[in-house]
């Protein structure tokens, strides 16, 4: 389990730059036009160029997919090396090797998992046992507003239940079994994070408990309901419900800059991800889940339809994007998930029957929405030689973009930053979001649509999101001071902290004068002063509060604070 970045954890609805991890928004792509009944044979050698690259750059293990209708039109499998055996793959020298032989790799698909919820959900409400009005309260009346929230409100997340991984003691038990029992007293512990029905807001909470509730009306466990309902009428073989008993294969790993390797990632309980998101599947049974979906295999045209309809941005498990394809929109439906070092998308466009799904374990300084804007572009003949030119961007070249921004139309302050190689932009009281290379002076993030266009002289640029259009100047004067801390007292805060409730160690050092941390496996981040005792990293939401007498260290992110002592 890592340190959660600001684009970790459990994807979460975005607000124009929010932080980026995970973010449920639509990508707006322009594309080419071609119709469906065109099987496009020419995307395969930009992708595996691309994909190549990606590997020798030690950015993705996983695999990586294109399909129009059941057809793969490209699909590329990148595994880390196995010791001491050449056996699946062709070493490239970069310590990942490419699967060569046709042997199917799984993954932990995390929030996917909803949309299969969702499926078994509509399941139970055309057999009559559940109602999209059903209230809460006739499963879980402890939970608050229970006898408001209806099960539609948990589909569309405008329950209002706030998620069990936001609380603080989710770290002190993801990784240990957990029984039904213990999950729901935790989340009927909870309070409301609005009223039912007030607005949508992506909680984990509405599908571990709708999960729950399959299972009380079926009579069945959820692997039981899985197979009967999706897997065996799709004729799915490589999908199933994980277990902790049953998913010793599926490894997720994360790059370690200082030992240029590859590093296995300490797995969830996959009790505690439950309906929410403890299914393992593959690429070739994603695409035909999304197709058999939408083909009506699954559900009723009604279930489908209603299934489909937006509220707040919100579908029933599902989520809309547009793409444009020349003049015309072309509608798609996807969802996305994370859990533990795992990553995966899948998008499916109706119209023109093409399904891209990426599923990652194990990401470095690449995002998952650009790995499927790739799939795209590719497809519809756009060139991917600004993304093979971003790879080779190096850190000497990046840095004149750093700096603090102001604008006279915009609230918002801007600082760029540089963190292990990857230009980072932080708002005024938001999380940092990963600025990719697409072009000359121009960086972007799809997850939210944001293009900043630099001036050549790197000290203004332009930023584009949506109808929003605000000039941006250098003002490295106007950036927050960080306060002035004596050498003696920062050299006392350094050591090894560590807590019971916390599962990695922090080191905390002095470098050139400023203190810096480095959580266990994982890369050293710059702490800046705020006080002589607090310190902060705000491209993660982390704050640091130390006390030399007691050598002490309390450790927040994202509301989560674990109270740790220095080691002797």
């Amino acid at each position: 389990m890592t340190i959660m970045n600001a684009n970790q954890s459990v994807a979460k609805t975005c607000k124009p730059l929010a932080s980026y991890v995970l973010c449920l928004l639509g990508l707006l792509i322009s594309l080419s036009a071609f119709a469906k009944t065109d099987i496009n044979r020419t995307a395969e050698a930009p992708l595996t160029e691309y994909g190549q690259a990606l590997a020798e750059h030690n950015r993705m293990l996983g695999t990586w997919a294109l399909y129009q209708g059941d057809v793969p039109i490209f699909k590329q499998t990148w595994v880390p090396p196995k010791k001491n055996s050449d056996k699946d793959g062709d070493k490239d020298g970069t310590g990942i090797s490419l699967q060569q032989s046709q042997s199917v790799s799984q993954y932990k698909i995390g929030s996917i998992s909803k949309t299969f919820t969702a499926v078994l959900t509509f399941k139970m409400i055309e057999a009559g046992k559940l109602s999209l009005n059903t209230p809460l309260a006739q499963f879980y009346p402890k939970v608050a507003n229970a006898k408001d929230i209806t099960i539609g409100h948990m589909l569309t997340h405008h329950s209002g239940i706030a998620s069990y991984t936001d609380s603080a003691d989710f770290m002190t038990y993801y990784q240990s079994p957990q029984t039904p029992e213990q999950m729901v007293a935790r989340i009927e512990a909870l309070p409301a994070a609005f009223k039912p029905g007030e607005k949508g807001v992506y909680s984990n909470s509405n599908f571990l408990l709708l999960g729950y509730i399959l299972e009380q009306i079926s009579g069945q466990n959820y692997a039981d309901l899985l197979k009967q309902h999706i897997v065996e009428p799709l004729n799915l073989k490589h999908t199933y419900y994980g277990m902790d008993d049953n998913n010793s294969d599926t490894v997720s790993y994360q790059w370690h800059n200082a030992q240029n390797q590859w590093q296995a990632i300490d797995p969830w309980s996959l009790s505690v991800a439950g309906a929410a998101g403890a299914i393992i599947s593959s690429s070739d049974d994603l695409q035909l889940f999304f197709r058999g979906l939408f083909n009506d295999k699954l559900l009723s045209k009604d279930s489908l339809k209603q299934m489909t309809t937006l509220t707040d941005g919100f579908g029933y498990g599902i989520f809309q994007t547009k793409a444009k394809n020349n003049d015309h929109e072309v509608i798609g439906y996807w969802h996305n998930g994370g859990i533990e070092g795992f990553a995966s998308h899948a998008i499916y466009f109706p119209e023109i029957e093409v399904t891209t799904v990426v599923l990652s374990n194990g990401l470095n300084k690449t995002g998952m929405d650009d790995l499927n804007s790739a799939l795209i572009d590719a497809y519809f003949g756009h060139s991917l030689d600004n993304k093979l030119a971003a790879l080779e961007v190096k850190a000497e070249q990046l840095k004149p973009y750093t700096g603090y921004f102001q604008s006279d139309t915009s609230p918002l302050d801007i600082e760029v930053m540089l963190m292990d190689d990857q230009l980072l932009a932080q708002a005024t009281g938001q999380g940092a979001f990963p600025l990719s290379p697409d072009g000359e002076h121009r960086f972007t993030f799809q997850p939210a649509n944001i293009e900043m266009l630099f001036k050549a002289d790197m000290n203004s640029f332009t930023l584009n999101q949506g109808d929003n259009h605000n000039v941006y100047q250098r003002n490295d004067d106007a950036k927050p001071q960080a306060a002035e801390v004596d050498e003696a007292l920062l050299q006392s805060y350094t050591g090894v902290y560590a807590s019971e409730g916390f599962p990695l160690d922090i080191t905390v050092s002095l470098k050139g004068g400023q203190l810096q941390a480095q959580a266990t496996g994982q890369g050293a981040f710059p702490l800046t002063a705020k006080s002589e005792t607090e310190f902060t990293f705000a491209a993660a939401n982390i704050t640091m509060v130390f006390n030399a007498d007691n050598q002490t260290m309390s450790f927040t992110q994202m509301g989560r604070s674990f109270e740790m002592k220095k080691k002797e």
